[in-house]
């Protein structure tokens, strides 16, 4: 059996001034513009001047965003800056208390090997002593034309000790009679009055021979030291 059918009926309908239409049995389907409609609208001298507004204050809000954004990096430059001036002293303070260190520990090491064989260097130096001594005693009276060559043999022996020690960095401590009185590498044994106020305190005469190993006092230089006393 075939299906009913339904017949429809389309008119086009065009009115001038108005828009054209499609109608179907009576009823509007579609309403167009009509063709000569306009479609831009006309802007107001208010409506330019608020978007030329909107759009400054658009430029000036990117613009803080970006001087945000600077800002921000020049506050990271800063603090790289400081933790890489902190990293730099703190490597400079790390290097100079190895250098401490290694000094201390060299300088301990020095001096344990030259506590090891300091009583061997004064020794040597009570030796030239006594040939100092004995060289001085020697005299025309008691030996007999042989004098000079003794003495000749003992300042030889004398020099021979003190190039071992020169050798070993031990020095005689170096005075002049006259100099001011140094308690921290002279010891006084004996005071000769003067009155001279001006050499109050001062070396009169050296009577043995100090030595020093670089900034130790190996044996005190003995002095006698004038005194002023007002007559």
């Amino acid at each position: 059996m075939p299906y009913p059918t339904k017949t429809y009926s389309f008119s086009k309908k065009i009115c001038i001034g108005e828009s054209p239409k499609f109608i179907l049995n009576g009823t509007v389907l579609y309403k167009f513009l009509p063709m000569n409609t306009q479609t831009d609208t006309e802007l107001s001298p208010a409506d330019v001047d608020n978007q030329q507004s909107q759009k400054l204050t658009d430029s000036s809000e990117i613009g803080n965003q970006i001087l945000d954004k600077l800002d921000h990096l020049q506050s990271g430059l800063d603090s790289l800056g400081d933790i890489f001036e902190q990293r730099l002293t703190y490597d400079k303070e790390k290097e100079k208390a190895f250098d401490l260190l290694y000094t201390e520990l060299q300088a301990l090491k020095e001096n344990s090997a030259f506590d090891s064989v300091k009583s061997l260097y004064l020794d040597l130096i009570l030796l030239l002593d006594r040939v100092e001594n004995i060289k001085e005693s020697i005299t025309d009276d008691k030996i007999e034309n042989r004098s000079d060559s003794i003495k000749n043999i003992l300042t030889s022996v004398s020099e021979e000790v003190l190039e071992i020690l020169l050798r070993q960095q031990i020095e005689v401590i170096q005075t002049v009679s006259g100099t001011p009185f140094n308690p921290s590498c002279q010891k006084a044994i004996q005071t000769q009055e003067t009155d001279v106020e001006s050499e109050n305190n001062r070396v009169f005469s050296i009577v043995r021979r100090g030595f020093h190993y670089g900034n130790r006092i190996l044996r005190p230089e003995e002095v006698i030291v004038s005194k002023y006393h007002r007559t």
